[in-house]
Formats: C-alpha cells, sequence, structure tokens
C-alpha cells in the first residue's frame, strides 16, 4: 500500500531480518490486543498512546511493514503463552492475537519451548 500523496509504498520496504517476540496476551512489536494500531495499514508506523505495559507511549512499525520482512524469527517461550500460540496459529490476521499478523516473504520461523506449543 502507498501512503496517500506519497511516493513511499509499504510493499517497497523490505527489512532483511525481523526478530520478534510474542508476550502472554499474543502481542508483537508494540500492537496490543483490543487496540486498534495493529490494523493500521496505511503508514511505515504507527504511534501507541495507550500501552498496557510500561512505558505506555511507545512507536512501533505496522503489521504490513513487519510482514513484508524477507526473514522473520519469532521467539515465544515459556507456559504462560501456550493458550495464546495456539489461537495465533488458529487464524491469521487475528486482532484478538495481534502476533498473527507476523509473517515473511522468503523465511518465517517460530522458536519455541516445549511447554508454549503444548495446546497446538
Amino acid at each position: 500500500q502507498c501512503l496517500v500523496g506519497s511516493e513511499m509504498c509499504i510493499r517497497d520496504r523490505v527489512i532483511d531480518l525481523m526478530i520478534l517476540g510474542m508476550g502472554p496476551d499474543g502481542h508483537y512489536a508494540s500492537l496490543f490486543p483490543g487496540h486498534d494500531e495493529v490494523k493500521v495499514t496505511d503508514r511505515l508506523t504507527v504511534g501507541v498512546n495507550h500501552s498496557p505495559k510500561m512505558p505506555p507511549l511507545r512507536v512501533s512499525l505496522t503489521a504490513p511493514l513487519i510482514a513484508r520482512s524477507r526473514r522473520t524469527w519469532f521467539f515465544a517461550a515459556g507456559a504462560g503463552k501456550a493458550e495464546s500460540l495456539a489461537h495465533v496459529f488458529e487464524r491469521p490476521n487475528n486482532p484478538h492475537y495481534p502476533s498473527s499478523y507476523a509473517n515473511g516473504v522468503d523465511e518465517f520461523t517460530w522458536f519455541s519451548t516445549e511447554e508454549t506449543v503444548t495446546e497446538l
């Protein structure tokens, strides 16, 4: 997608390697469940002014830009993330589990611990 009135397009931007982690609620990159920032598609970055975790003010890359990474490595560890991880794998682009928006152009690899995948 292109920004309105600009030559800058998300489809033209590619990050070589994105390394991400998932929170127990399924958030990633400061994109939290129940917050509309994960649905932003018309810019490269988005401001987060009500993060449920400190600090409350953050800047994140948008989900479409993150998904354009050539290679994405995603980490999730611990039993406390098992339920969220199961929901992430259930349905892509689920705003209740923002990590489900992540992707990679050439490679998309999840790294997790044994107790994290018990509900898959």
